[in-house]
């Protein structure tokens, strides 16, 4: 479990260097948009197709990381990451770069004479969604883990090594593990990764208070810790079926505040159409009365070319 706790952490270590590159050309492209909207409407010109290209790009960009938007008196937009720190402004873009520190893809800000590390508070959007599964859910699943390895081994090593082996030696530890030196370190921190069985022959197995034939008191008093209280109040399956429900509940309240948000990013797409938006069926009404229009001036013209034939034919 830890190993795929390992293997998801560095999928989104992935996903999150692969974005950095789309980030950067479409905060390049909108400011590039931004100088040529100001260009073309300080010619006179509409430039209603370069500004809907540039609100696609805002919100590709918003639904990536998640930005806030200013438009100037001049026409262009200026965009701010989450934070309040600038991404673009005016035809300038700043650059985004990741590198890895301590394992973990990290992102930064090349702002021209700054350069800001970039955290979860920066971001929304989908890179927001991966930090904080790999920097919060993640962390908290593995510490579990390694807490519930970490009082396996200690239990079932104090019941062994109290035993006798079937040569007659005291138990040793039937389990051994390695824990993180952090100096922040919990006690079991890298447990769940390095647990291994510690004994290597069968007669080392302490089954019994003797080394009788038989003697298997130690092994029903290890077989009994399944009952006991001994992780944080619960026994060792109450505990696992714990983290695993902690999982089920984030992953449907994760499926519930995105069907929220879905509803709620439709409704406000819905009032934007009708704000600026073109209506289908006011476009048809308006067709239709185009072409009655072009119908009527025709016949009109029509009525008007028989009549000059006609007083040409008379005057001849």
């Amino acid at each position: 479990m830890d190993a795929d706790l390992n293997e998801l952490t560095e999928n989104i270590n992935v996903s999150i260097a692969a974005e950095v590159d789309t980030i950067n050309q479409m905060a390049d492209q909108i400011a590039s948009l931004n100088l040529r909207i100001v260009s073309t409407e300080a010619g006179g010109t509409s430039a209603n197709g370069l500004r809907d290209d540039r609100d696609q790009l805002l919100q590709e960009l918003s639904e990536l990381v998640g930005i806030n938007t200013y438009e100037g008196g001049s026409g262009m937009v200026s965009v701010q990451l989450s934070s309040g720190l600038p991404l673009v402004e005016g035809g300038i873009a700043s650059s985004m770069s990741s590198s890895r520190v301590d394992g973990l893809t990290t992102l930064s800000l090349d702002m021209g004479a700054t350069t800001v590390e970039l955290g979860l508070d920066d971001f929304g959007g989908e890179i927001k969604g991966l930090m904080s599964v790999r920097d919060n859910e993640i962390p908290q699943v593995r510490d579990s883990l390694d807490r519930l390895a970490y009082t396996l081994a200690n239990e079932v090593n104090a019941v062994h090594e109290a035993g006798v082996d079937l040569d007659g030696n005291p138990g040793v530890s039937f389990f051994s593990y390695s824990t993180s030196t952090a100096a922040d370190a919990e006690a079991w921190t890298g447990a769940a990764a390095t647990l291994t069985v510690a004994i290597t022959q069968t007669n080392q197995v302490a089954a019994g208070a003797t080394s009788s034939s038989g003697d298997n008191t130690n092994t029903l008093a290890m077989v009994a810790l399944q009952d006991d209280e001994v992780v944080d109040g619960s026994t060792f399956n109450e505990f696992y079926s714990q983290i695993a429900s902690k999982v089920g509940l984030a992953v449907d309240q994760n499926t519930y505040e995105l069907e929220t948000a879905q509803d709620a990013l439709v409704q406000v797409q819905n009032m934007r159409d009708s704000a600026v938006g073109v209506s289908t069926d006011e476009e048809l009404l308006l067709l239709t009365q185009y072409q009655t229009g072009y119908r009527a001036a025709a016949q009109y013209i029509n009525a008007i070319n028989e009549m000059l034939d006609t007083m040409l034919t008379m005057g001849a």
